[in-house]
């Protein structure tokens, strides 16, 4: 993996964190923060074989034209064995849902998911129904591989 460059010391620090429970990067417009949440799942998702992970966003064109756009600079074809507009899979065996809630039955497909992590980008835009459930869909997955006693 080539070297991650960062844009600052606050990207930096966001995406090197330990394990919290819910870990929150603020900044402006172009501060980096949806480049630093895909940083900070990547890494998870590679540390931990066979985990999963969503990115989420409220609209589809935004996750689509701005987010996955992200993704996708940073995650080379070889880092990956299979994608499509819902997810995409890992060498490792991890896989990364991508989640719009702009829909009726967007909070049923959140619903269904059993996940180790997930990055809300523009958490602003997110109902306090659609946090709640994504509070209690995040720790259910149980096959992802357990390294370091976390």
């Amino acid at each position: 993996m080539e070297e991650i460059r960062f844009a600052s010391e606050k990207q930096r620090e966001f995406v090197v964190a330990g394990p919290e429970k819910v870990l929150l990067f603020l900044g402006g417009f172009g501060s980096g923060k949806t480049y630093a949440g895909i940083l900070k799942m990547l890494l998870l998702l590679d540390k931990y074989p066979n985990s999963r992970g969503a990115i989420i966003r409220k609209q589809f064109g935004q996750l689509q034209k701005t987010t996955l756009q992200t993704l996708f600079a940073v995650l080379p074809p070889s880092g990956y064995t299979r994608k499509n507009e819902q997810f995409v899979d890992l060498r490792n065996g991890s896989r990364l849902y991508f989640v719009h809630l702009d829909t009726e039955d967007s909070l049923n497909v959140l619903r269904g998911l059993e996940l180790n992590f997930a990055f809300v980008d523009q958490i602003e835009e997110l109902e306090e129904d659609a946090w709640d459930l994504l509070e209690a869909r995040v720790g259910r997955w149980s096959h992802a591989t357990r390294v370091g006693g976390w």
